[in-house]
């Protein structure tokens, strides 16, 4: 310190400039890093754990059937990302399913032992525990190392340009202050000469040169005020004091409310640009992350951009996919069929939902594209966008669903089993038709989709590289963006969400149709024959088949099963005047006013050698007058009924030597129909 304050006031001026710049710049610069430091952690975090449950996703078949090759393929996956040195799957027990090294790591690494959910960094490597959950149930653990060089020479790097800046600053902060600091010095340095030439030669003819009409320049006024008027020094002395005082009060307020503007400016602008980062961000997470397969071309069919998924199914990266045409990828004949569709659709202006053939992997697929054309600012078509997924395993379905349908309908036929095959075909309809709404609501979403838009955002964008800060802060348009960003990536999540939903559905109702074809058969089987049956399976497959209506009505039903064993009875049959109650049943209730729905089966033991199914339900019930005629034929008090069903119903009981009576106290007190049989054959008297 004693060093500085007998320095001259020109290297102090430039030692504080020098010193403020240059710790400035420094704290920012390990601020910077710092943060820099903390956001590739966490998008190292981020992305891994993508990579893991997307490991996870694929390696579902392969877990639930203990297929290791399987699993060894999705992990070869990985050789695309070079900084993954070793990943590895476990079942949900522990034990490791498969493993992937890299192929440059000579040393063989050893699978860790299997831990809880988890992530750690340590010098080298970051390492992650990722479960996988199906339905809210841990299925399998996945382990990724990922190697950090690339972090840490990232770091080193802006470190090393940080430096490099910092230097640069202080050098122009040298060469700056060295020139701007005789503002000051050297209208004091003046000053002094003239005070010192006063002191000792009693000189108070001379007078200091007023360079400026700052504070030193009021100074020097004031000082040769002194000079002139010696006498009245104290009274000059003490009003120079005031107005310098009220001066620099109003200097301060001056710079007070400049600096709080400039740091409104300074803060507003950083948000700007925090806001562009993060758009981009979600914009691209978005677009690699969404299942099914983008690209874009230009007026010559020629591909300017696509996502991860298209260009690996290419075999390509991303970014050598720009200036490839079909003609790279695709057989001549399809590649030429892909181009016509790209010119009709330039030419017409339309968006078009086409279902083409598709090569993956040198496998042929069929897919469902959505492909657009792409306008400018000036409305002018300048490309195509298409979107496309795989319905491959839907038209597989499909056709399923068709032959089951013809082979349930030749089934019922040959059983003579009218009432279910009706129920069952009702019952296939409905879940037909969830399967046409949901597979139109797809189409709708996709064709709907905001990701045409996208391409256009991402054009002006691009057209604004140069001046993107102000582009986004001052032009009206620009403003708009980040928001418009935001907005599009949370409708396109929610809209990936709903269609991932819709999907399983479709698989659920797939499932469910192929399970009743499944049971129908198999009691086509053993139609006319008395096999052993247990009683809460045969109830259990009458109210499968009835399932979707009950579900479509609302009903929530109670069992009330005995373990009373198995019976040996006429199995088809029985089915059918059990799916004909339960059918009867649910639309007694769907005609309730009731708020709550109830049906509920009973099975118990009636006697010694007897058992009863009971189907009762609380719905609008039978009038006294209609139920001495229930069971005639052609009685019915259904709008569309033929009343066929309960006759048949009753018949098919006593051919199997049962009864079928029904209890009611009258209108909208429900009724309860009764179902008695014997455990074993009787001979019926026909």
């Amino acid at each position: 310190m004693f060093v500085i304050r007998n320095m001259a006031i020109k290297q102090k001026l430039m030692l504080i400039i020098m010193a403020t710049c240059t710790g400035a710049l420094l704290l920012a610069s390990i601020v910077q890093l710092l943060f820099e430091r903390r956001e590739y952690r966490k998008e190292t975090v981020r992305s891994m754990s993508c990579y893991a449950e997307m490991i996870g996703d694929n390696c579902k078949a392969a877990l639930a059937f203990e297929d290791a090759r399987d699993a060894q393929e999705t992990l070869t996956s990985l050789r695309t990302e070079s900084s993954i040195v070793f990943a590895c799957v476990y079942t949900k027990e522990g034990k490791v399913l498969a493993h992937y090294q890299h192929p440059d790591i000579t040393d063989e690494i050893s699978p860790p032992v299997c831990k809880k959910e988890s992530y750690k960094f340590d010098n080298n490597y970051f390492n992650l525990f990722k479960q996988i959950k199906d339905n809210g149930e841990i299925i399998s653990t996945v382990y990724i190392r990922l190697n950090l060089y690339k972090m840490k020479a990232m770091l080193w790097l802006k470190a090393g340009t940080i430096a490099l800046i910092v230097l640069m600053c202080s050098l122009i902060a040298y060469l700056v202050s060295s020139k701007l600091q005789s503002i000051i010095s050297g209208p004091i340095l003046d000053l002094a000469e003239v005070a010192k030439a006063v002191s000792e030669k009693k000189n108070y003819s001379v007078r200091a040169l007023k360079r400026s009409n700052d504070e030193v320049g009021l100074l020097i006024d004031a000082f040769n005020e002194m000079l002139e008027q010696i006498q009245q020094r104290d009274l000059a002395l003490v009003d120079a004091k005031d107005q310098l005082e009220i001066r620099v009060e109003h200097r301060t307020a001056e710079l007070t409310t400049t600096n709080e503007q400039l740091t409104k400016e300074i803060g507003e602008r950083k948000k700007a640009e925090e806001a562009l980062r993060e758009s981009e961000n979600k914009y691209r997470t978005l677009l690699e992350n969404l299942p099914q397969r983008i690209f874009s071309k230009d007026r010559n069919s020629i591909y300017v951009s696509c996502n991860e998924n298209f260009a690996r199914d290419l075999g390509i990266r991303v970014e050598e996919f720009k200036g490839k045409t079909d003609y790279d990828f695709f057989p001549k004949e399809l590649a030429e069929k892909y181009r016509g569709d790209d010119k009709r659709i330039m030419e017409a202006g339309t968006t078009e939902d086409i279902e083409e053939k598709y090569i993956r992997n040198g496998q042929e697929m069929i897919v469902q594209t959505v492909k657009t054309p792409i306008k400018d600012e000036q409305d002018n078509i300048v490309g195509v966008l298409g979107i496309f997924w795989d319905i491959t395993n839907l038209k597989h379905a499909e056709a399923e669903l068709k032959a089951a349908q013809e082979k349930l309908i030749e089934t019922a036929r040959r059983a003579g089993m009218a009432e279910v095959a009706a129920d069952v075909l009702h019952n296939v309809g409905n879940v037909l038709n969830s399967i046409n709404v949901s597979t139109t609501v797809i189409r709708e979403k996709v064709t709907n989709s905001e990701l045409a838009n996208l391409e256009k955002v991402a054009n002006i964008i691009n057209e604004h590289t140069d001046d993107l800060g102000t582009f986004l802060t001052e032009d009206p348009q620009g403003k708009h963006i980040p928001v418009y960003l935001t907005e599009v990536s949370k409708y396109l999540t929610d809209e990936q969400t709903d269609i991932i939903a819709k999907l399983k559905v479709l698989t659920e109702n797939v499932q469910h149709i192929k399970d009743i074809v499944s049971m129908q058969q198999s009691y086509a089987k053993v139609s006319g024959v008395e096999v052993h049956t247990s009683l809460s399976k045969l109830a259990e497959d009458a109210i499968q088949i009835n399932s979707a209506g009950l579900q479509r009505h609302g009903v929530r039903l109670i069992r009330e099963f005995e373990e009373i064993g198995e019976a040996e009875i006429d199995r088809q049959k029985a089915l059918q005047i059990l799916v004909n109650l339960i059918s009867n049943a649910k639309y007694a209730l769907s005609g309730s006013n009731r708020e709550e729905k109830l049906l509920t089966i009973r099975i118990y033991k009636h006697c010694e050698d007897r058992f009863r199914i009971e189907v009762a339900d609380n719905g609008v019930g039978i009038s006294e007058e209609n139920l001495a005629k229930i069971f005639n034929y052609g009685f019915t008090t259904k709008k569309d009924g033929h009343g066929v069903g309960l006759h048949s119903s009753a018949l098919a009981a006593k051919e199997i030597g049962g009864t079928l009576t029904v209890y009611s106290e009258g209108l909208e007190q429900g009724a309860t129909f009764m179902l008695e049989l014997p455990f074993k054959p009787v001979e019926v008297m026909r």
